[in-house]
């Protein structure tokens, strides 16, 4: 936020006879890619790797209740398995946030 507050607030893009929201918009996104984009990518690639293989075992099980049910427990599985691993990524690459 000090990041943004700094650097996507200048004088230039904030004069009431041109306010230029986009390029502010555009430097918030530059600085929030900046500082989360390497957890979102781990976070969005684990998230998304074990809904795809709920999502293929729910095709799998098909009108059967105890393979759905199995589904289901593997996906929840599956997410207390990635938060492990996002919780892991996360201490080692942002210390100094801990």
């Amino acid at each position: 936020m000090r990041d943004v507050s700094r650097n996507c607030y200048p004088a230039k893009h904030m004069s009431e006879d041109f306010p230029n929201a986009e390029q502010v918009n555009l430097c918030k996104e530059e600085k929030r890619s900046k500082h989360f984009g390497k957890f979102e990518d781990v976070l969005f690639n684990h998230r998304d790797s074990t809904q795809f293989r709920f999502q293929e075992c729910q095709v799998d099980a098909g009108n059967d209740l105890e393979k759905s049910v199995y589904c289901v427990r593997a996906y929840i599985q599956g997410i207390k398995d990635d938060n492990v691993k996002i919780i892991s990524f996360t201490k080692e690459n942002f210390a100094k946030h801990f």
